[in-house]
């Protein structure tokens, strides 16, 4: 069981780090960082697996942006 869990995170975030800098760049612009609520939205409706998207939060946001977000859902 925890061989499938490792396989589909490591695929989901594989899928962020090649479509997600291409698609939030044509959502939102080019940036260094982008809001959390963005990357959320814009793996939504690209289809990537949302389950795994704090890794995508924490790749593509502000360190600032992604302590805030990871506070207000409660994690630590």
């Amino acid at each position: 069981m925890k061989f499938i869990r490792r396989l589909k995170k490591n695929r989901a975030i594989k899928s962020y780090v090649k479509r997600l800098p291409g698609l939030l760049a044509k959502d939102y612009g080019r940036s260094a960082h982008y809001r959390p609520l963005q990357i959320k939205r814009t793996i939504e409706r690209a289809g990537l697996d949302p389950i795994y998207s704090c890794f995508a939060i924490a790749m593509f946001s502000g360190l600032d942006d992604f302590i805030q977000y990871h506070t207000d859902i409660g994690e630590t």
